[in-house]
């Protein structure tokens, strides 16, 4: 009997969550119109349901749990039943006059989405949330120096963010529009066989040469990192697979588990999808998608050829080889099947040649996947399987939108209260005008804030707490942006709390502390770079002129196989390099990667000294 209400619902769920990707589909392609609140009132609903509904026949769930997880469930839909007939009233009110029943319901609304978010994240931005809504409602008792501001008063805080101006606004739009239907993408692509594909092509590619493996997940987790939206979420889906894999060939499982957290980590830095902050960076910035492209591909190449040579690196070092030939899938089986890239290329051809809306892009790019799925019959994606990446796509969404509905309660705080601007006047005063100070500071609070969310979700919170304050500074927006991306997503592998870390670490049966150095290490140019765009945009194409961006590239590039060298303290021979040179290359990397011609020539010149001083000691 158990079993079988566990497999009823279990086909309840996904039938739901069918239907939601259905819904967004049909609503996306106009096929019909309705209030876009009751639009996300409908969807937040099923997505209470597909969340708590499951707990019901958990066999380890004790009944009064059980009866807990049900109430969880109705007082997510409750409020949102509720706000359908009141939604014209809530619009024109504004959160200036609001009834009793608007206060109950906006508490228990604001509530669930605490609840929901730290069921699935933990308590960092539940936590976060609680300190800005005490800000809100107590920030009154606070001297004007140290944020003080005018009663806001709880029954208009509670209306103000129970309605389209935070929880239901842009934010929610930009979810359902975009982060929504490229998650559902990432579905499609994994079911249609693309994402397995990805990595037969990477070992195929890397997987002979020193130290293969290792190369294979820089390779891989780069390719579906960009498309999976999490860092955390694709350690956990290629771990299993990379992790032994290098084990195999002799990586520790420390180098394992780092390897695979900075990749997955990477790759939500790298174009096109950069896991749907792309599409958001755009929409923020009101600039086209192409842009946002072009300025995050250099910096995020850069990432990965640091990342790549340091494998090489402590492959030399080790003596390690590539993997087994019988491991290694037959090349030419690998390219017969190319075409599984074709949703990835065709993406790119509509958002940046064809030029089209970015929620008809991903429509198509969807479409384009099943397609490409029937040119073989072992992939071939027929009414079963375009069943479960519907149910797939908009179940990997439900997290996240518990964290969207979280972020609208977040920003409605900083917005409504202004603290956003007293914020950023605070850093700055802090900083006494110093915009190297500005930007550590502002580094600091993004790894803070970004801890353990999605991609999508630290970039759009760190974007309205930490920007205004880089803004002011006056950096171009596009470097402030990119820069804030950078230590938002940089929060999944930075010490002591690192998820991407611990989820690597634990699949390798590694320590996380040794693991984070060794991610770090791999990682250090990430750290470098947003410093260097932010006071020399020239790394961020289109932010420079042609022949700035042509020397802060070639010396970047120089820079990255000496920052290999250094970090891992070996020649590409595998012999182990002086401490001498090794000091004077550390200073040569910095002057290497800092877009400007007195740092790069003098970067030039150090190199040069360490190589002559190489050369003399053999």
């Amino acid at each position: 009997m158990p079993e079988t209400l566990d497999k009823r619902i279990d086909l309840i769920v996904n039938c739901l969550a069918a239907f939601s990707s259905v819904f967004v589909i049909a609503h996306l392609l106009g096929l019909f119109f309705i209030d876009a609140m009751v639009f996300f009132s409908i969807l937040l609903s099923v997505f209470f349901i597909i969340e708590y509904l499951p707990d019901i026949a958990k066999p380890n769930l004790k009944p009064y749990q059980k009866v807990i997880s049900v109430l969880l469930m109705l007082g997510g839909i409750a409020p949102h039943i509720y706000l359908i007939p009141h939604i014209a009233r809530i619009r024109v009110l504004f959160g200036a006059v609001w009834t009793t029943a608007d206060v109950v319901f906006g508490t228990i609304a604001v509530f669930s989405a605490f609840v929901w978010t730290k069921r699935r994240f933990g308590w960092g931005m539940p936590i976060i949330a609680m300190v800005f809504c005490a800000y809100v409602l107590l920030a009154h008792l606070l001297p004007p120096s140290l944020f003080g501001r005018a009663y806001f008063g709880y029954g208009r805080f509670i209306s103000f963010l129970f309605s389209d101006t935070a929880m239901y606004g842009s934010l929610m739009s930009i979810a359902f529009r975009i982060i929504f239907l490229y998650m559902l993408f990432g579905a499609f692509l994994n079911i249609s066989g693309a994402g397995e594909y990805m990595i037969d092509a990477s070992l195929a590619l890397a997987g002979k040469y020193r130290g293969g493996p290792a190369k294979v997940v820089v390779i891989s987790s780069a390719l579906l990192g960009t498309i999976n939206g999490s860092a955390v979420a694709n350690v956990a889906t290629t771990g299993p697979i990379t992790i032994p894999m290098m084990k195999r060939t002799g990586y520790s499982p420390e180098f394992a588990g780092a390897i695979e957290a900075a990749a997955s980590t990477g790759g939500q830095l790298l174009p096109p999808i950069m896991g749907a902050a792309a599409f958001v960076m755009a929409e923020f910035m009101g600039v086209s998608y192409a842009t946002v492209v072009l300025a995050a591909l250099i910096p995020s190449l850069l990432y990965f050829l640091a990342i790549f040579l340091q494998v090489d690196m402590i492959a030399a070092k080790n003596g390690l080889q590539g993997a087994p030939p019988e491991e290694l899938p037959d090349k030419k089986a690998v390219l017969r099947r190319l075409y599984m890239l074709l949703p990835i290329v065709a993406l790119i051809y509509f958002l940046m040649i064809a030029r089209y809306t970015v929620s008809r892009a991903g429509l198509y790019a969807i479409l384009v996947a099943i397609v490409v799925s029937w040119f073989s019959k072992d992939t071939r994606m027929g009414p079963r399987k375009i069943f479960e990446a519907l149910a797939h796509g908009a179940k990997d969404c439900v997290g996240l939108f518990a964290v969207i509905m979280l972020a609208g309660v977040i920003i409605g705080a900083v917005t409504g209260s202004g603290f956003a601007t007293r914020f950023s006047s605070v850093v700055l005063s802090l900083a006494d005008g110093s915009m190297i100070i500005t930007a550590i500071l502002t580094a600091a609070i993004c790894i803070i804030l970004g801890l353990g969310l999605p991609t999508t979700a630290a970039y759009i919170i760190t974007a309205a707490i930490a920007l205004p304050a880089l803004i002011r500074t006056g950096v171009s927006p596009m470097s402030a942006h990119m820069f804030v991306l950078y230590y938002a997503v940089l929060a999944n592998i930075t010490p002591p709390i690192s998820p991407a870390i611990f989820a690597g670490a634990n699949i390798a049966g590694a320590s996380p502390t040794k693991t984070s150095i060794e991610a770090v290490k791999l990682a250090s140019v990430a750290y470098l770079i947003p410093f260097f765009f932010l006071f020399n945009p020239s790394l961020l194409l289109g932010e420079g002129n042609v022949i700035d961006t042509i020397q802060a590239v070639f010396t970047a590039v120089l820079g990255c196989f000496i920052l290999a060298i250094t970090l891992q303290g070996v020649t590409f021979r595998g012999n182990a390099l002086p401490g001498a040179v090794r000091i004077i290359w550390v200073a040569a990397t910095v002057g290497l990667l800092y877009p400007h011609s007195i740092a790069n020539v003098a970067g030039l010149l150090l190199l040069a000294l360490g190589t002559f001083l190489l050369l003399k000691s053999k």
